[in-house]
């Protein structure tokens, strides 16, 4: 078995591995799947387009899969230039945010003097009234409120339920 991944330079990555398949029992089949290779690749190569293939070399008959994909270069990624303000993001998403953006804080208990770009992950269990109120006070004062995880809002319809809103925006 050989896993193969190739990208704009040639291959990136290669490892061959031998299979053995364990002969089944009487009146049983054999294994659906078999696990081959299990590693966690970083990818040393420039941005662009990149394929995993992997073939079966002999002892079975040939077969080839591959799996297209694109390597990023984070240094090419835009930077956000606002500041954005968290609540309920998850820790990855959180420290992912917080080395991208160009600031990036918890929402905090005092009132900001601008307006912000609000995240709100998965609050559903753990936000309070006031929150809410304070997210509702923002909202009113003009900042932007982006739900990353809309089950947590009471809704209707394909409609926003947050209560503190007087204009009721819609889920897409």
């Amino acid at each position: 078995m050989r896993a193969r991944i190739c990208g704009p330079e040639g291959i990136a990555w290669d490892r061959a591995a031998t299979v053995r398949i364990p002969t089944p029992a009487p009146d049983e089949d054999g294994p659906l799947a078999i696990p081959v290779i299990a590693e966690e690749v970083a990818l040393k190569g420039p941005a662009g387009e990149y394929e995993l293939a992997m073939s079966i070399e002999r002892g079975a008959a040939g077969t080839e899969a591959s799996w297209q994909f694109h390597l990023t270069d984070p240094g090419l990624l835009p930077r956000l230039k606002h500041a954005l303000t968290l609540w309920g993001v998850p820790a990855d998403a959180e420290n992912w945010l917080r080395r991208t953006a160009q600031h990036a804080e918890n929402l905090p208990e005092r009132r900001p003097e601008r307006r912000e770009i609000i995240l709100v992950g998965d609050v559903s269990k753990t936000g309070k009234p006031e929150d809410w109120r304070e997210l509702a006070r923002r909202m009113a004062a003009g900042s932007a409120v982006v739900f990353l995880f809309a089950p947590g809002l009471p809704a209707g319809e394909g409609r926003c339920g947050l209560a503190a809103a007087r204009k009721k925006g819609s889920l897409l």
